[in-house]
Parts: C-alpha cells; sequence; structure tokens
C-alpha cells in the first residue's frame, strides 16, 4: 500500500496537503507533527465526519437513496505507532472501548501498515428517489 504524508507530491504532481479544518503547520499545538499517517483503532472515530466525508449513492435498480461512507481497515506493525488524545474537540466519551486520550494513532513509517479492508457505510435515506416521484404523481 502506497501511503502518502502532507507535504509529499502524489504521481501526476499534486501536492498532498491536510483536509480542511485539519492541524496545518501554520495552525496547529505546539510540537504537533501533521506529516504523518493518522489511524485510530475506533470506527466510531474513524468515521466522523472529519475523516470520513459522507456522500449520497442512489441504487440505479431501486432508486433508494443512501449515505454513504468508507473507511480503511489497516494493520499496524507493534511498536511503529504512538498513541494521542482525539483531536476533534469532543466533549464526550467517542468509543467505550477506547480512551479519548488514546484514541488517535499516528506513525511516520511508511512501511509499518498494511491495509487489510475496505469499510463501507451504506444508510437508506427516508424516502427513494423512486418514491418520492410515485408520491409526486400520486402513485
Amino acid at each position: 500500500m502506497l501511503v502518502y504524508f502532507a507535504g509529499d507530491v502524489a504521481l501526476g504532481g499534486e501536492k498532498i496537503t491536510e483536509r480542511e479544518g485539519h492541524y496545518t503547520d501554520d495552525r496547529k499545538p505546539e510540537g504537533f507533527n501533521t506529516k504523518l499517517l493518522f489511524l485510530s483503532p475506533s470506527i466510531r472515530y474513524a468515521a466522523h465526519n472529519i475523516y470520513a466525508t459522507q456522500s449520497r449513492y442512489t441504487d440505479k435498480h431501486t432508486g433508494q437513496v443512501y449515505t454513504a461512507q468508507v473507511a480503511f481497515q489497516v494493520l499496524i506493525a507493534p511498536d511503529s505507532y504512538k498513541t494521542g488524545e482525539e483531536t476533534i474537540g469532543a466533549t464526550h466519551t467517542i468509543d467505550d472501548q477506547f480512551s479519548n486520550e488514546e484514541i488517535e494513532w499516528s506513525t511516520d513509517q511508511r512501511g509499518g501498515t498494511i491495509l487489510q479492508g475496505l469499510l463501507v457505510k451504506l444508510e437508506p435515506e427516508q424516502k427513494s428517489i423512486k418514491q418520492a416521484k410515485q408520491e409526486q404523481q400520486g402513485i
């Protein structure tokens, strides 16, 4: 798995930057390194909208509309990462299985991770496009 860190240049010349709203070199706590790979043992944390942007997906066969999110399931080598506190400004426990003080992991080692899976979350929206059209037509 090829891993890019903020500041790297990807194939094609695109410079990888921190996502909007995340810490940058100009806006971060003192001593915080933004040029790392960030992971979490918690799918609840990884699925937060700050990290896993929601997208709409429409099933072409049924017309059902879904809200979709994706996350990678990653294996990380022991002793190759540091644990840290959450950085989303949570005022409550994010996941009962993990302390908020150790829910964000980071590593500067590019060869220490293995992609194990792609996790996909689909939640049906209240009405499908087909249902909405039928209601408009009085069917």
